[in-house]
């Protein structure tokens, strides 16, 4: 028999029953929001990394682009900069506009003066301005480039200026070393007693170089080659010479490739001349030639043409010797000779090419003679400077006619690994 049940007993455990289910639920929503909790916190680390981390980045790119930004308050009618522009420029932030103007250079200071003024007109921001800045206590000159942005105060009548400047000094260094290699370049390329062709290098879809377009020729290439400058510009080499020895579009084509100079020589049948040919690139879409006739005697026959010869054979940055082939003296030797042996002009002249060259008096003389009968004439030599130090050498040799008998012309080119 079941005993009697106590309803205030059963009601007791009912509530106790729902309390705990209650406690139980509220318990599981504070584990969740503290979990919620605890991965916004995370969160907020992590974005507040990220901030850390990005300005960190700004900052190492404008330190490495040399950028900063500027402000001109004109209430106070100060500048202010950041400090990395502080650092370059060598001054103290803020600065009065006037002692800024004072360290502007005196060319460039009224260009600055006009755009701080064109300021106070935002509707019509002036472009960028270029100018330099006079470091203190005369220890250099800063090339920058000043950006405007506006940013008008809560008073409109007084704006706030900001904007970026940026220092470009090395970026000016390089563009006017460039320009003036270009007119060093040009200067040469019209007046160099060799003959240069300047070509354009076109590229196929694979990008390798397939065609040569003539952009320039220099006078000496015009009384050589009998091209005249105003028609040949515009047209690829083929068009003009059809015939043209396939050894030369081979050298072209390895220079372009390996972005390396390289030479040879060869016979053109068109001009009946014996070529030393070179091409090298004055800039990477660019190919130039220059060729030299070794037929030349600028010795013998004195003119206008051949006086340039000897001045190039003088002047040329190329190492030339002159040897008799009967007995190896050296007859003349050009000033690059002198400074790649370690002679003087008047002790190299008094040498012998035996005194020179590592191969034996025998070997010596059946290259020479190969050279001289036209049997032969690249050769790859072991020479010994004044220093002692024996060093690879390319050597182009030809017979000449100097001095009423047949000499040989010789053009050394000291191999890659030797080259300083």
């Amino acid at each position: 028999m079941e005993p009697p049940t106590n309803p205030l007993h059963e009601r007791h455990m009912r509530d106790q029953q729902k309390n705990r289910a209650q406690l139980i639920a509220e318990l599981n929503q504070l584990r969740e929001e503290n979990a919620k909790l605890h991965r916004a916190t995370r969160n907020f680390e992590l974005l507040q990394k990220v901030v850390e981390q990005n300005e960190t980045h700004l900052l190492l790119l404008q330190q490495s682009a040399h950028i900063g930004i500027w402000q001109w308050d004109s209430k106070e009618n100060h500048i202010t900069l950041t400090p990395l522009l502080c650092n370059i420029l060598q001054i103290q932030s803020p600065v009065p506009v006037d002692d800024y103007l004072a360290h502007v250079h005196p060319a460039d200071r009224e260009t600055v003066q006009a755009w701080l003024e064109a300021l106070f007109h935002p509707a019509e921001l002036p472009p960028p301005v270029e100018y330099r800045w006079m470091l203190p206590d005369g220890m250099g000159v800063r090339w920058l480039q000043k950006y405007p942005f506006a940013e008008q105060t809560s008073t409109p009548n007084i704006p706030s200026m900001r904007g970026i400047l940026h220092d470009i000094t090395a970026f000016k260094s390089t563009e006017i070393t460039l320009k003036q290699t270009a007119e060093q370049f040009q200067s040469i390329f019209r007046q160099h007693p060799c003959s240069f062709i300047l070509f354009e290098v076109q590229f196929n879809t694979q990008h390798q170089p397939c065609d040569y377009v003539i952009v320039d020729l220099n006078p000496a290439c015009e009384a050589l080659t009998g091209l005249n400058r105003e028609t040949a510009i515009g047209h690829n080499i083929l068009q003009l010479v059809p015939d043209l020895n396939p050894q030369l579009l081979v050298v072209a084509r390895k220079t372009v490739l390996t972005k390396t100079a390289h030479h040879c020589e060869y016979y053109s049948e068109l001009l009946d001349k014996y070529l030393w040919v070179q091409f090298f690139q004055p800039q990477p879409h660019l190919l130039c030639l220059m060729f030299v006739d070794l037929n030349l005697d600028f010795r013998q026959t004195p003119s206008e043409e051949t006086e340039a010869y000897q001045r190039f054979f003088e002047n040329s940055p190329f190492v030339m010797l002159i040897i008799d082939p009967e007995n190896g003296n050296i007859i003349e030797a050009n000033p690059a000779a002198c400074t790649f042996y370690g002679y003087r002009s008047d002790v190299l002249i008094c040498k012998r090419i035996q005194d020179i060259n590592t191969l034996s008096e025998d070997q010596i003389a059946l290259e020479m003679d190969q050279a001289r009968q036209e049997k032969r004439d690249y050769f790859k030599f072991k020479h010994r400077i004044a220093s002692g130090e024996v060093v690879e050498v390319e050597v182009y040799s030809r017979p000449i006619r100097l001095f009423g008998r047949t000499l040989l012309y010789s053009i050394i080119i000291p191999t890659r690994d030797e080259m300083p």
